[in-house]
């Protein structure tokens, strides 16, 4: 379904669309029409009508699940400016049209979904985590599902930045790293101590990673924990690999 159809769905408040609410659906319906109005490809409006439906999935889920569309003046417009509301759908919709990682889409319509449904999330604290979403790869997303769900997996012996024989596997210790402390600040572990002194020491152990703040709401927002655990053991095993072909890439 294009995003033309989706809006002009919403815009008609039927049954199908009547859990949006009144304040919400008229939003995702005006942002939509407008989008689909510009000049887009062909591959950018089917991605603006995925990110819809895996949205609006999502929001009948959550609605099932007991939850209630937000109702404190996120969807209302201010002194003639757009509402927060307004600014995280088209947000989410820009994104989604120029992402060339089609398998993001399903997880920011989740993103999408569950800023619509949850209060406690400020207009600030949306927009950051959309376009944190935006800027991160799907190697990413997949690293951000490994450890906030670690357990399931044995990440032992690996040291971030260390035993690094592939290109493939240089590639994603950088993708860890530029979440880690010197990068988003979005999960890294505690600090080692010096024997002698007790002098802080960057940890770089992947089994003592955790999500901080912002890894944690990325990784309930974005729904990322359903994420194949076969896609993050090829990672792992990535992490892991012996050097292949001439070319080596080097401890960095």
């Amino acid at each position: 379904m294009s995003a033309v159809a989706i809006g002009l769905l919403l815009s008609a408040a039927g049954p199908e669309a009547a859990f949006i609410g009144a304040a919400a659906g008229p939003v995702v319906a005006g942002v939509a029409n407008d989008l689909a109005a510009r000049v887009m490809s062909r591959k950018e409006e089917r991605r603006l009508g995925a990110v819809l439906i895996f949205a609006l999935d999502s929001m009948k889920q959550i609605q099932d699940g007991g939850g209630n569309i937000r109702n404190d003046g996120f969807w209302v417009n201010v002194n003639d400016f757009n509402g927060p509301g307004e600014e995280v759908v088209e947000a989410v919709l820009i994104a989604a049209q120029r992402e060339p990682q089609e398998k993001k889409l399903e997880y920011l319509g989740c993103l999408l979904a569950h800023i619509a449904y949850h209060e406690e999330i400020s207009a600030e604290t949306a927009i950051w985590m959309v376009n944190t979403a935006e800027r991160l790869t799907w190697t990413q997303y997949t690293l951000i599902s490994m450890i906030g769900r670690k357990e399931q997996f044995e990440l032992g012996g690996i040291e971030v930045g260390k035993g690094i024989n592939s290109w493939k596997g240089w590639a994603i210790h950088e993708e860890i790293k530029a979440m880690g402390p010197f990068g988003l600040s979005i999960m890294g572990a505690p600090a080692k101590k010096t024997p002698r002194l007790g002098l802080g020491l960057f940890n770089m152990e992947l089994s003592e990673f955790t999500l901080g703040n912002g890894g944690r709401l990325l990784y309930d927002f974005l729904g990322v924990g359903d994420i194949a655990a076969e896609e993050i053991e090829g990672l792992i095993e990535a992490l892991r690999e012996g050097p292949s072909g001439e070319s080596e890439a080097r401890d960095s």
